[in-house]
């Protein structure tokens, strides 16, 4: 990966998964001091973190680099023991602040691996601790779970969480009996639908660029 300068300023890319061409909207990764994306609407409007690190690209910027043109998302996953998995979507598009930062993510590729944790999300708006825009009725997914996200709220805030809190090496995945695919660890970074269970990732990359055909 690289940098590059864009519209919104310095951005990590990816010049060879795929063919290339990504932009990195959210980084999480092992470093000597996580990023804390427990924040507000104005700081993920705008952007947290170093780009060259644990970042989040900013929902402004989204907004203005998806809208007029058709994109694709696609998240990269390691674990602990050198396993990966990835995924990809055929449509990707985040709203104008007037409409909340809404996302809305197309068709989920049949050869991907990590499962569609992001259908759960799509068509929601954005939440952050200080502004609650779930369908959660009497709670508020983004302050209970520490973190900004398209979080739904009704049978369940999540089943992707990549902004939760990042887990240092925690071994073996957590051992639950509770089998519902809507069961929640709270403010920990995870993808539920990776190996049919939640697991803790050591890295996970979100990322997005312009439909190649």
């Amino acid at each position: 990966m690289e940098w590059s300068r864009r519209r919104s300023g310095w951005v990590w890319c990816d010049h060879t998964t795929n063919g290339g061409g990504w932009t990195v909207l959210l980084a999480r990764l092992e470093q000597a001091k996580q990023e804390d994306f427990s924040r507000g609407w104005a700081e993920y409007k705008k952007g947290i973190g170093d780009p060259a690190a644990e970042h989040w690209l900013g929902l402004e910027a989204l907004h203005v680099m998806t809208k007029g043109r058709n994109h694709e998302l696609r998240v990269n996953i390691t674990d602990w023991n050198n396993g990966s998995t990835w995924a990809e979507w055929k449509e990707f598009r985040v709203a104008p602040e007037s409409e909340k930062y809404k996302l809305t993510v197309g068709r989920y590729t049949s050869d991907s691996h990590a499962g569609d944790a992001l259908k759960w999300h799509n068509g929601m708006q954005f939440s952050t601790p200080d502004r609650d825009n779930d369908v959660l009725l009497g709670g508020h997914c983004a302050k209970k779970n520490d973190g900004g996200w398209w979080f739904r709220g009704y049978r369940g805030c999540y089943q992707a969480h990549p902004t939760g809190r990042y887990q240092h090496n925690p071994g073996d995945p957590p051992k639950t009996s509770v089998t519902s695919r809507n069961f929640e660890l709270g403010p920990v970074l995870v993808w539920q639908n990776w190996r049919g269970e939640s697991y803790y990732p050591k890295t996970l990359f979100l990322m997005f660029r312009p439909m190649l055909n």
